[in-house]
């Protein structure tokens, strides 16, 4: 995870990328909507720019509207479990947000919390199944999103500073549009994308240097 801030008293200018890949658990349902449950190897990333300027200024409390914009990369290889074969799914969007942060200064510590809505564009979905099916491209359809995160900062010298962060951020999808399923180049039948959530939580602690 990187990140990068430019301020000035007018503005907030930051950028950050972060990069995982982990083995998860997969709960899910297969095209008739059967349970389905296996392991899930997992490649996510994602790059982001952010500026936000102060709006309100009261004692030590900062109130700053926000607007960021992102691209993000999620691949997700299902293994097979038991007469259910697994796929490969790799997703690609672009995302625009818009929200708040609020900073409350304390001495020298300083404590921020932000919620922003977000809202896709451009899906794509790539599906390479484990068994004869050719490889399918879904367009799957946007329904919400939105991020919700806090973090706390205490500086360790003139430059050091000690973080800890928190967020929870939600994907949202409807149902996508069936498309045909092919085996060797042979209409089989038709393959969709049901509705479905992701939900992320996630904590970091680290040390950061400001220049």
């Amino acid at each position: 995870h990187l990140s990068s801030r430019y301020q000035h008293p007018r503005y907030t200018f930051a950028v950050e990328a972060m990069f995982m890949r982990d083995v998860i658990d997969h709960d899910g349902q297969t095209q008739s909507g059967a349970d389905f449950f296996s392991l899930t190897d997992t490649t996510l990333a994602y790059s982001e720019v952010k500026i936000s300027w102060p709006l309100i200024r009261r004692n030590r409390l900062i109130v700053s509207p926000a607007m960021a914009m992102g691209y993000r990369y999620w691949n997700r290889d299902i293994a097979s479990q038991g007469r259910v074969y697994g796929m490969e799914e790799t997703y690609r969007w672009r995302y625009y947000a818009a929200g708040a942060d609020l900073v409350w200064h304390h001495h020298s510590e300083q404590i921020s919390v932000y919620y922003y809505q977000r809202f896709a564009d451009g899906v794509q979905e790539r599906i390479r199944f484990k068994n004869d099916y050719d490889t399918a491209h879904l367009v799957p359809r946007f329904s919400s999103a939105a991020v919700l995160g806090a973090k706390w900062e205490k500086p360790l010298g003139q430059h050091w500073k000690v973080t800890v962060a928190a967020a929870l951020s939600e994907w949202h999808f409807a149902k996508s549009a069936a498309t045909p399923l092919t085996r060797s180049q042979r209409v089989i039948g038709h393959v969709h994308q049901p509705a479905n959530k992701t939900i992320e939580k996630y904590f970091q602690l680290g040390v950061a240097y400001d220049f």
